[in-house]
């Protein structure tokens, strides 16, 4: 092979792995703003959290979680490897700044743990990507009459699809981009395990020959440690897909179970989740019907947890208009490799699940663009028959068996096809990349917002230590910058938390306001405006979990509208009165205080254009317990 032909492959792979970091930094102006940074959604500042406390030096492992559903804390299902990522990223990222920021000017100086969780999740879908490509050339170049002219839409697809994109974003310090990661490395293993039994004709599974069994005691490997590693990041998904996988195997080849190369794999599974447990513990609990009714009203108000709507183009703009085909092209495929029949089953079970929470769209689209090279194939191959059809009724084939391979002209025909079943995935990108006026206009509003609720944190954090109440979607960003405990939190583990808040904002009186605020002990209390609709926050968000009960006046509302700061009279004030025109006067002051908000029990310390922070008064002595 001419040594420029054997480059242009790693130089194609290096293009489409660049084209997936950028295309994740594509909201660089959202992360960055006036010089800091700022993180995607609540659960990024939750994660953040935890890798503030390990890089404080409050132990490698966080077990319980202080900063949420206050007083009490949670038990998290959150676990320890993204955690390590982003605290040595910030490792790095402070070697690197010693080294080209001699001076100390640069504004990162004091945000490298920021920046290290903002670039995990693109530097992780970059490996993914990267991954695929090797992947996909090894599993196609060989076994594929086009050869690896098609390997390039597995790590292509990914790049751009715009769930998977979401899912590995810059400023996105989330699980599901490691566990895309391991899940990407497990399913390729499988795969490649796959073609390897099935090429091997021994009558005992335990058979094989010199060039086989070396590469499937490494894949076997490579699927236990992966599919460990996913089960320790997360017990969600990717349990699912094992359960799946395992179904799969049982019911297409189960020398997958008694090849001696796969028993150490399943040795090495075991032992990793070992670790895992022993590093981490299990965190496994039930949740109690209370519990549960709750998280059913909560899921509502979650993104990822609504459905799939079939009607709209979402699913086309992730996968592309290929995806329509793909049933027929998977089921042809299927007659000469039975692999992809369970490959069709896996898309058509993530379908399923998508339509049910879109956080399994992350996992489909992954699969999807896996198997892009061999539905091209079918495509290549499915032209070349055609070619071969229209050659015979030119008679340009006059043997019987003749007949023109798929590849060349056709495989690269077949690309250019593919390419322009993106158009629906470029046209999502040019509504994204391009907003329209409204759109352009929240996302400017959003990151007003955050640089304002900072405000808020940061006042509360120079003030005086303690806890805090406010709306959940807001309470994970301020635990991080205020470093105080908050009573929601936006995890399911904090409900209660939530729940408490939730009763909090909608109770129709200040009494009952005060009573909750004394029974959890916090300090602070911030309350969120209006939307652009002119409807309160607070009650669009906690209505739902409340069952939709919403009393005319919210205290929460009726709070945000009424609280101002202004200045408190103190005894100071009044040195040269008389004792009883002091007593009199501190006692107007508080009446004027009372009358305006409608409660003693709260004074508004600070407010901006979006949020209102409160201090709660320290109770009576008589009221104390």
């Amino acid at each position: 092979m001419h040594p420029l032909k054997r480059l242009l492959w790693p130089l194609l792979l290096t293009a489409i792995c660049a084209l997936a970091f950028a295309a994740r930094c594509w909201n660089l102006t959202d992360v960055f703003v006036a010089g800091r940074i700022y993180f995607v959604d609540a659960d990024c500042y939750s994660r953040m959290t935890r890798a503030a406390l390990i890089a404080d030096g409050h132990g490698l492992v966080i077990r319980h979680h202080d900063f949420e559903n206050f007083p009490h804390g949670t038990m998290p299902h959150t676990t320890a490897p993204l955690d390590w990522l982003i605290v040595a990223g910030k490792k790095i990222t402070d070697l690197a700044l010693r080294i080209v920021d001699r001076q100390g000017t640069s504004l990162l100086r004091d945000q490298t743990l920021d920046l290290a969780g903002a670039l995990v999740s693109p530097l992780l879908g970059v490996l993914t990507c990267g991954w695929l490509g090797w992947w996909a050339r090894r599993d196609c170049g060989p076994d594929t009459p086009s050869g690896a002219v098609c390997a390039w839409a597995a790590p292509l697809l990914f790049a751009v699809s715009p769930v998977l994109v979401h899912g590995t974003s810059l400023g996105r310090p989330d699980h599901q981009s490691l566990v895309v990661l391991l899940l990407a490395v497990a399913l390729g293993a499988e795969w490649r395990i796959s073609a390897l039994l099935g090429k091997d004709e021994a009558p005992r599974p335990v058979s094989y020959g010199p060039n086989v069994a070396p590469l499937l005691l490494r894949w076997s490997i490579a699927a236990a440690v992966s599919w460990a590693a996913a089960l320790w990041v997360s017990l969600y998904e990717p349990l699912v897909l094992l359960v799946v996988a395992l179904v799969c195997w049982w019911v297409g080849n189960r020398w997958r179970f008694a090849a001696r190369e796969c028993r150490v794999g399943w040795s090495v599974f075991a032992g990793t989740l070992l670790v895992a447990v022993m590093i981490d513990g299990w965190r496994v609990v039930w949740p109690d019907p209370s519990a549960r009714a709750a998280f059913a009203a909560w899921q509502t108000t979650i993104g990822e947890l609504r459905h799939l709507d079939l009607r709209a183009p979402t699913l086309l703009q992730w996968l592309g208009a290929l995806a329509v085909l793909s049933p027929f092209l998977l089921g042809l495929a299927a007659r000469t490799d039975r692999r992809m029949a369970a490959v069709l089953a896996l898309l058509l079970l993530l379908l399923g699940l998508t339509l049910w929470q879109l956080r399994w769209g992350y996992f489909l689209a992954l699969v999807f663009a896996m198997s892009l090279p061999r539905q091209l194939g079918v495509v290549e191959q499915c032209l070349a028959a055609a070619r071969n059809a229209a050659a015979r009724r030119k008679g340009g084939l006059k043997a019987p068996g003749s007949a023109v391979a798929a590849g060349g002209k056709i495989a690269w025909f077949g690309a250019a096809v593919f390419l322009l079943t993106l158009w629906p995935v470029a046209k999502a990108w040019d509504a994204m990349l391009y907003p329209d006026r409204l759109a352009a206009k929240g996302r400017e509003e959003r990151s007003a917002e955050g640089v304002k609720l900072r405000e808020v944190a940061t006042r509360m954090r120079a003030a005086e230590t303690g806890a805090f109440l406010a709306p959940w979607w807001l309470s994970p960003a301020i635990a991080y910058w205020s470093r105080q405990p908050g009573v929601a939190g936006s995890s399911h583990q904090a409900l209660a938390g939530t729940m408490e808040t939730a009763r909090f904002y909608l109770t129709p009186d200040a009494a009952t306001a005060e009573t909750i605020a004394r029974r959890l002990g916090v300090r602070w209390i911030v309350t969120d405006g209006a939307d652009e609709d002119g409807v309160s926050r607070l009650v669009k968000a906690y209505g739902p979990l409340l069952g939709g009960a919403v009393p005319d006046s919210p205290w929460g509302v009726a709070m945000h509208e009424r609280g101002h700061p202004r200045e408190r009279a103190s005894a100071d004030d009044f040195r040269d009165a008389s004792p009883e025109l002091k007593a009199k006067l501190l006692a107007l002051a508080e009446r004027v205080e009372l009358d305006e908000l409608g409660s003693a029990a709260f004074t508004c310390v600070f407010t901006n254009q979006f949020f209102k922070l409160f201090r709660v008064k320290d109770a009576e002595p008589a009221m104390t317990p």
